[in-house]
C-alpha cells in the first residue's frame, strides 16, 4: 500500500470515529429496546433534532427515518416531537 493510500485510509478511519462518537448515542437511544440493531424500528424524537437522528439511522442502517406523525407541544409544556419509523438494516437498501 502506498503512502497516499495509507493517509487516505487513516483520514477515513478518523472520520468514521468522529461520526460514531457523535451519532452512536442517538442511534442507541432509538434502538434501545430492539432485539437486534439491524431490525426495523420506530421512535419518538424532538422535531429540532430530527435531522441528527435521521443521520444516525442512515449511518448505521443505510435507511432514513420517515416521519409518521408530528406532535405539537401545547401551553408551553414539553417540546414538539416526531414519531418516526426506520426500515432498519434488514429492511433497507444495505441488505441488498
Amino acid at each position: 500500500m502506498n503512502e497516499a493510500t495509507k493517509r487516505l485510509n487513516a483520514e477515513y478511519r478518523e472520520w468514521l470515529n468522529v461520526e460514531d462518537k457523535k451519532l452512536r448515542p442517538l442511534f442507541d437511544e432509538m434502538t434501545n429496546d430492539l432485539n437486534h440493531w439491524k431490525n426495523p424500528f420506530t421512535c419518538v424524537v424532538p422535531v429540532d433534532k430530527f435531522a441528527d437522528y435521521c443521520a444516525a439511522a442512515l449511518f448505521y442502517t443505510g435507511s432514513e427515518l420517515v416521519k409518521v406523525l408530528h406532535t405539537v407541544a401545547t401551553n408551553g409544556f414539553g417540546k414538539d416531537k416526531v414519531f418516526a419509523k426506520c426500515a432498519g438494516y434488514y429492511g433497507g437498501p444495505a441488505a441488498g
